[in-house]
């Protein structure tokens, strides 16, 4: 009498986790045999960056906080780093606040220094700050005989060898250092910089496969499929042996 009072509820609940199963299943199935034919579909060369994925995988993009223009070069902090494009000039903790061309090297100042390159990126030397500069370097900017720096409103302009700095009242004819929006495919190229060209979908697959791409949770996940399998096996020949035995 129990077993006729059972079987009912037992066999909907045996179909309906075994629609939900059957479409795991199905997903394991497809990326399965994705996965077998990796090569001949190129799954191993094919790379994804989109950032919800790379989020994903735990990888993140650093954000450029401020960037200049100069000659062609782009100049930015990211992830305390100084570049020109994307080649690493120098590390910095201090914000980035202007970039120059003079006397064809380009003058790089952050807030607390500056330092001089060659065209090439190459470090030249370190510009020695006015004396008794306390304050924070506000703006840079290049005029015919030497460059000029604002410290706490007050402008220092340098001679020609910039080694040394006398107070500036007039800054007219000063062509400041103003910064832009980073330019699109320079983003792109910081972008793979940091992160190359992506995540193969081959991985990506594999990861969907094993549920690893959902970290934690997916694993728990795959787990409780596991037991639901077991569950259908066990069910399922609890429901044959019943009915046979009618």
């Amino acid at each position: 009498m129990k077993k006729r009072k059972t079987l009912p509820r037992l066999l909907k609940l045996h179909n309906i986790i075994g629609l939900f199963v059957c479409l795991v299943l199905i997903h394991l199935s497809v990326t399965g045999i994705a996965l077998n034919h990796t090569d001949k579909l190129n799954l191993n060369q094919t790379k994804i960056s989109w950032d919800w994925l790379l989020n994903a995988y735990g990888i993140s993009v650093p954000e450029t906080k401020i960037a200049f223009s100069v000659e062609g070069k782009i100049f930015h902090l990211t992830n305390s780093q100084i570049f020109m494009n994307t080649q690493s000039i120098m590390r910095s903790n201090d914000m980035l606040v202007g970039v120059i061309n003079f006397d064809n090297q380009f003058i790089v100042s952050t807030n607390n220094s500056i330092i001089s390159i060659n065209k090439s990126g190459d470090f030249i030397k370190k510009i020695k700050l006015p004396e008794n500069s306390l304050r924070k370097i506000n703006k840079i900017g290049s005029y015919s005989d030497g460059i000029i720096i604002e410290i706490n409103e007050i402008k220092f302009m340098s001679d020609k060898n910039l080694e040394n700095w006398v107070p500036k009242k007039n800054s007219g004819a000063v062509k400041w250092s103003t910064k832009i929006s980073i330019p699109a495919d320079m983003n792109n190229q910081i972008k793979t910089y940091y992160v190359g060209e992506g995540i193969t979908i081959e991985q990506i697959i594999l990861d969907l496969h094993s549920g690893v791409i959902f970290k934690s949770a997916g694993k728990f996940f795959m787990d409780i499929i596991a037991l639901l399998l077991i569950f259908m096996s066990v069910s399922g020949v609890w429901i044959w042996f019943v009915k046979k035995t009618k």
